[in-house]
């Protein structure tokens, strides 16, 4: 008998052991996947009288799974068998593919990357193995915009072939969009521990640019409270107003988060967009998280209803602030622009008195004070009620 020896070996490989028989003999396998080959044929088994002899062996993928497997091929000769060959068959390959949709077709893809903002893209995936998506492995940017079928539920049998009924839709949350974004998504095999990583990127908004949050007629109408700082809202596309409990908040989306704000105002008496003085800027940011930012304004102590613009300037951005503004001053909000309108009622309530400055202007002069002797006073008038009663002592100028 010659020695064992040992092979790795893949389908349709050939191989050969040598030996020299000096009684009939036979060649026989444990494994129904491994042939012996002659000049008929393939074999399951072999026999052959004494002499030299040279025996070509192959393997099939018959059963061919996701491990190796092993096969003996044993010699007979008279009534003693020994192991002439070990061979290891190579595993079969997993394979697993990423498809979205392009012009109508499904294409496979080696990365899914969302270079658009607010438009979702379908996605699927196939492999010659039972499949499922891993759902801790969906990046919490990637969302589900589609219907029922979502994608921390695909899940697919071997050699399923993807098709539009098993593909999903996904967009980015635009909130997310201030920089790159990369991670992947998971394929985990239904039956062993073997996962398959697929590249998942978005692009971030561009140096320079600026993205709103929000509904475009909702941010027209900008940010409004009332004299006492309280949040009103107004209903789009209407001049309903309501008061709320939540705070005004403005959400825009820069490269890195790396932006400044300038507060401005319209200058009437020039003509001209002017930047508020740090004292004067009648708005605190109460918290600022990258481009999100919560805005209370302080009260207002005069009759006049206020304005002025918020602006998001990006880093190495110049902007014409001029340019948002019309020739009376009414300020014109752009989806893609950097500023946002705040507005603020003036003083309700109480006793003011003003100067006429033109056919359609007034300049404040002072707020009445109320009156210390009111019960006097509402006696010598016969009134009834003594909380709106104010007095003010004018001035020779006034």
């Amino acid at each position: 008998f010659p020695e064992s020896k040992q092979f790795d070996i893949v389908p349709d490989e050939v191989i050969e052991i040598n030996f020299n028989a000096s009684t009939e003999w036979k060649l026989a396998s444990n494994r129904q996947w491994l042939k012996f080959i002659d000049n008929k044929g393939r074999f399951q088994s072999l026999t052959g009288k004494p002499g030299e002899y040279i025996v070509k062996i192959t393997v099939t993928d018959g059963a061919l799974g996701f491990v190796d497997d092993e096969a003996i091929v044993e010699l007979t000769m008279g009534e003693l068998t020994q192991t002439v060959a070990e061979l290891t068959r190579s595993a079969k390959k997993r394979v697993a593919k990423m498809f979205t949709m392009e012009n109508g077709e499904i294409k496979e893809i080696d990365e899914f990357v969302d270079e658009t903002f607010a438009r979702s893209e379908l996605i699927g995936f196939e492999a010659n193995f039972d499949w499922r998506v891993d759902p801790e492995s969906i990046p919490e940017w990637l969302i589900n915009t589609g219907g029922g079928l979502k994608i921390q539920n695909l899940s697919g049998e071997a050699g399923q072939v993807v098709d539009f009924s098993r593909m999903v839709y996904i967009d980015t949350k635009e909130e997310a969009r201030y920089s790159d974004l990369e991670s992947t998504v998971t394929i985990r095999a239904i039956n062993s521990d073997y996962t398959y990583r697929f590249p998942i990127k978005a692009t971030g908004i561009e140096a320079g640019s600026i993205k709103w949050i929000g509904s475009a007629a909702i941010l027209r109408g900008g940010l409004l409270w009332d004299d006492k700082g309280n949040t009103l809202k107004k209903v789009a596309g209407t001049s309903d107003i309501y008061p709320s409990d939540e705070p005004n908040i403005c959400h825009v989306i820069v490269r890195d988060n790396k932006f400044t704000l300038r507060f401005m105002e319209w200058d009437s008496s020039n003509r001209k967009v002017v930047e508020v003085p740090e004292g004067k800027v009648w708005v605190d940011v109460v918290r600022r998280e990258g481009g999100l930012l919560t805005l209370k304004a302080k009260d207002n102590l005069v009759r006049s209803q206020r304005k002025m613009v918020v602006f998001f300037v990006p880093e190495n951005t110049e902007i014409d602030y001029n340019s948002y503004f019309n020739k009376t001053g009414v300020f014109n909000f752009l989806n893609t622009g950097y500023g946002m309108q705040l507005e603020q009622y003036g003083l309700s309530g109480g006793f003011g008195i003003s100067r006429q400055k033109s056919s359609t202007s007034f300049n404040s002069l002072s707020e009445g004070v109320e009156v210390e002797d009111v019960t006097e006073i509402a006696e010598r008038l016969s009134l009834t009620k003594l909380d709106n009663i104010y007095e003010h002592s004018f001035t020779a100028e006034e």
